[in-house]
Formats: C-alpha cells, sequence, structure tokens
C-alpha cells in the first residue's frame, strides 16, 4: 500500500478513524475496501460483525404503575397459593374445583407479564427487588397448579370409583 493509504481514515458508517491495513473499522466492524481505481476507502458491510443492540421506546420501564398494580396483585395472590392448598386438604374436597383454575389463571398470567415485560426477568437484580419477587412467584405457582390438578383429578376418580361402584 502507498503512503497515503497507510495514514488512518474516518469510516464512513459510524465515522471512527479506522486503519485501512486492518481492513475493517474496529468501532462498527464494518469492512473497509479500497477502490483500487481512484485509491479512496469504501465501505463494505461486514457480516461477521457482532450485532447492534436496538433500544426501543415502546419498552415499558419497570416504573409504569399499571404494571406495577398487575406486578403486586399476582405475587399477592402467590403468597395464597400455600393458604388455598391448605384449605383444600382440610377443609373441604370441593375446594379443588375452585383452587386448580385458580392456579391455572394466575400461572397463566404470570407467563402473559413475563412476555409483556421482559425486564420481570432480568438476573442482576436485588432480593427484595419486584422483579426478584415475581421470579419466585413462578415456583409457588407451579407448584400449586401441579398440587391442586392432582388433588382434583384424584377427586375425580374417587367420586367416578364411588359411581361406578354403585352400579
Amino acid at each position: 500500500m502507498s503512503g497515503a493509504l497507510d495514514r488512518p481514515v474516518r469510516c464512513s458508517k459510524c465515522g471512527a478513524e479506522a486503519a485501512i491495513p486492518s481492513g475493517y473499522c474496529a468501532a462498527c466492524g464494518a469492512r473497509l475496501k479500497i477502490d483500487q481505481q481512484d485509491q479512496t476507502p469504501t465501505l463494505e458491510t461486514n457480516p461477521y460483525a457482532s450485532p447492534r443492540v436496538i433500544t426501543t421506546s415502546t419498552s415499558v420501564s419497570l416504573n409504569d404503575p399499571t404494571m406495577i398494580r398487575r406486578v403486586e396483585a399476582l405475587l399477592k395472590d402467590a403468597k395464597q397459593v400455600w393458604w388455598a392448598l391448605l384449605i383444600g386438604f382440610f377443609c373441604t374436597a370441593l375446594a379443588w374445583v375452585a383452587i386448580c383454575p385458580w392456579c391455572i389463571y394466575r400461572l397463566v398470567n404470570w407467563f402473559r407479564l413475563a412476555k409483556e415485560y421482559p425486564l420481570l426477568l432480568s438476573p442482576e437484580v436485588s432480593d427484595a427487588s419486584i422483579e426478584r419477587r415475581f421470579q419466585r412467584a413462578r415456583v409457588r405457582l407451579i407448584i400449586g397448579t401441579v398440587i391442586s390438578t392432582a388433588m382434583l383429578v384424584g377427586l375425580v376418580a374417587v367420586i367416578a370409583l364411588a359411581i361406578l361402584r354403585d352400579l
């Protein structure tokens, strides 16, 4: 390469200084290509460049009062799963008819909120944060759904056996 091309040039994609001998812009990864006829650098995109993070203004922050109200309601219900299971075990077997759909409904709501607000699934949060409590609520809701479904299926099986025995 000639002496004029050994000096750094500006990348036409991002404007950063790029050394032509390397062939790529260090800032954005775009490939610098030298046109052999007029010896001026041109830009060719690098297919191996790391993707840029696209930030959109449509994402809802965790300070949205509607989101906080919905998550707090879900967290309150997740705490009450244990009480609902105790009621089902000790009070009446027919409680499973209401407890099972309630647990399933709240678990579906958990997944909807997680999809609508992906920031709630952030792994780098403190233990007392709403995100961590939201993540822990999923375990409670899954356990409640599994236990209540099993108990409801058991209740239906007992009723079916009682009916078949009388026939």
